[in-house]
């Protein structure tokens, strides 16, 4: 999905985020179907153009009932990651 431009659209991102952190949520063994999310926010560096590679990189972190998860996406050149991201997305949630 992309723009005129063959920017990627910022929604991609989010569903990327969001399903990374449903697998480290499960992984962490956190009950899926009790976690509503509480926001996100992402911050461009620069946009992913349509045929990008990206790395995503992503860490859960958990106080209590509260969830924070982090990530960056990085591009892909010749098969190796870029150490400086190109975008970073924030996700908030909560287990009930």
């Amino acid at each position: 999905n992309s723009d005129v431009f063959l920017h990627v659209h910022a929604r991609e991102y989010l569903y990327a985020m969001e399903n990374r952190m449903g697998v480290l949520a499960a992984d962490a063994g956190l009950p899926l179907s009790r976690m509503s999310a509480t926001g996100s926010r992402v911050i461009f560096r620069r946009p992913g153009m349509v045929g990008e590679r990206f790395e995503l990189r992503c860490d859960l972190y958990r106080s209590r009932a509260k969830l924070l998860a982090l990530g960056s996406f990085h591009n892909v050149i010749d098969g190796k990651a870029e150490e400086r991201p190109a975008s970073f997305l924030r996700f908030d949630a909560k287990v009930g």
